[in-house]
């Protein structure tokens, strides 16, 4: 990863930064920074990493008020995201190729922009009363797959958060670290979760990664899997930093894997595991979540080794799917 057409600074530049971003401020929505755009903020604060993409979708569904405008194009999304990072208030990245000796590949940039929050952006919040993840200079710098994980988990939060705006309300979260009370060294990150009719569900982004780092990762896997089963397992004694993390009954663990041959071979993984018993498991992809036409299909769970379209209704009270929207093409 590295940042592009967004910069930090420091000293006279960050002042006049911030001067200009209160000019902004006060012009509002005219040309400035009004509550579409400090909306915008607050998910990319929430998300972590996103896409333009994810953004439209939210705008689409209605988690982001349009203010005076009657909507609003990826075009021009693009271009209020470019002001955004003018005034440091999001930071632009592109995943890029790391030769061996460290250096970066100039000609091999990925084409789709990645957003992540900028310092004025956390300053903003911050002054605006908004509960927001603070500012973190190095999210710009993340290994590759590190970024992939938390945008996988997003893409599934937004599928469900578009498709089931009703039934979801409220009950979902972003990313967090929760741990057991009174167990040394029992905590996991939670990418994402979603409850449906009292039903949670858990995001667990799987990636594939280097031919070196194989083994290790299936063993990071399993270990993941054992100790989200024993958290679920005493549901009463999760938090969250300070704070009691509240599911309503066991979740569901959902592995979010890059393609079908990749369901495959992470089933092979996690199927051995005491923990598959008792611990309800689905399988998804990328393109699962992604494309239009996997509707109905979009979640697999093994029945003897063979992957098997999950119902929804009889799961989770709710219709396969309805009503979707068209996931767009993300602008570069």
């Amino acid at each position: 990863m590295r940042a592009v057409a967004s910069y930090e600074s420091s000293g006279p530049e960050a002042k006049r930064k911030l001067f200009d971003l209160v000019s902004a401020l006060n012009r509002g929505a005219l040309g400035g920074i009004g509550p579409f755009e400090i909306n915008i903020l607050e998910w990319i604060a929430k998300l972590r990493y996103v896409t333009s993409t994810m953004l439209v979708d939210l705008i689409e569904a209605g988690y982001v008020s349009f203010g005076w405008r009657s909507g609003v194009t990826q075009a021009k999304l693009a271009k209020i995201i470019d002001r955004m990072a003018d005034y440091q208030l999001i930071t632009l990245t592109r995943f890029v190729t790391v030769n061996d000796d460290g250096g970066f590949d100039a000609n091999n940039y990925s084409i789709m922009r990645i957003i992540t929050l900028g310092r004025n952006g956390s300053i903003l919040l911050h002054e605006l009363g908004k509960n927001a993840t603070r500012y973190n200079a190095f999210d710009v710098f993340q290994d590759g797959n590190t970024v992939k994980r938390f945008l996988t988990a997003n893409q599934w939060l937004i599928y469900w958060l578009k498709t089931y705006k009703d039934e979801i309300g409220d009950n979902y979260e972003t990313h967090c670290i929760i741990h057991l009370k009174g167990a040394e060294f029992v905590g996991a990150r939670i990418y994402a979760t979603v409850t449906i009719n009292d039903c949670p569900m858990v995001a667990e982004p799987v990636r594939r990664v280097e031919e070196f780092e194989i083994e290790k990762n299936k063993q990071w896997l399993r270990e993941k899997i054992e100790r989200l089963s024993l958290m679920f397992d005493n549901l009463d004694q999760l938090y969250h930093g300070k704070d009691e993390f509240s599911l309503p009954q066991h979740p569901i663990i959902v592995l979010v894997c890059e393609d079908d041959e990749h369901m495959l071979e992470t089933w092979e993984v996690v199927k051995l595991l005491p923990e598959i018993e008792h611990q309800e498991i689905w399988f998804s992809s990328d393109l699962r979540i992604f494309n239009y036409n996997r509707r109905g299909e979009r979640f697999l769970r093994f029945i003897d080794d063979t992957p098997c379209p999950v119902e929804l209704r009889e799961v989770l009270g709710i219709d396969n799917e309805i009503d979707s929207i068209t996931p767009m093409t993300d602008e570069s």
